[in-house]
C-alpha cells in the first residue's frame, strides 16, 4: 500500500500494477490522502484477476466515495466473484451494503478511517 504522493512521484512511468483504494484519514495528518494497493508482487494467478476485475473495482470505489452504495455493492460483487480473498473488495462491499441498508452517519464524507485498515492486509 502506497500514497498518491509516491505513485505520483516518479520521473518515470510506473510499470507496477496498482489500484485506488480511496482516501483514508491518517492519524498524523489532517487531511485525508488517497491511497493505492500495489499488487505487482502478488502470485501470478491473483495479480491476472486483480487486472481483469480493476475497471469494476474502480467504479466501486468512485460510487462510494459518491454514495452511490447499491452501485458499488453491485461493482464490488462481480470483482469478488472473480477474486474472493480480495480483502479490500470485502470491506467496502460490507460498508456499501451497510450503508445502503441502514443509511450513511450525518457526518458521513466518503473518507476512510483507520479502522478500516484491518481489511487492507
Amino acid at each position: 500500500m502506497v500514497s498518491e504522493e509516491v505513485i505520483n512521484s516518479t520521473d518515470e512511468e510506473l510499470n507496477a500494477s496498482f489500484r485506488p483504494i480511496g482516501k483514508m484519514m491518517m492519524k498524523d495528518r489532517n487531511k485525508a490522502i488517497t491511497l493505492f494497493d500495489v499488487y505487482e508482487g502478488d502470485e501470478v494467478q491473483l495479480k491476472h484477476r486483480k487486472s481483469m476485475t480493476l475497471e469494476d473495482f474502480k467504479t466501486g470505489i468512485k460510487a462510494y466515495q459518491e454514495g452511490r452504495f447499491y452501485e458499488a455493492r453491485t461493482a464490488f460483487v462481480k470483482v469478488l466473484s472473480a477474486v474472493g480473498e480480495d480483502n479490500i473488495s470485502k470491506a467496502y462491499f460490507y460498508l456499501s451494503d451497510h450503508y445502503y441498508r441502514e443509511g450513511k452517519p450525518e457526518e458521513w464524507d466518503g473518507v476512510l478511517d483507520l479502522k478500516f485498515s484491518a481489511f487492507l492486509t
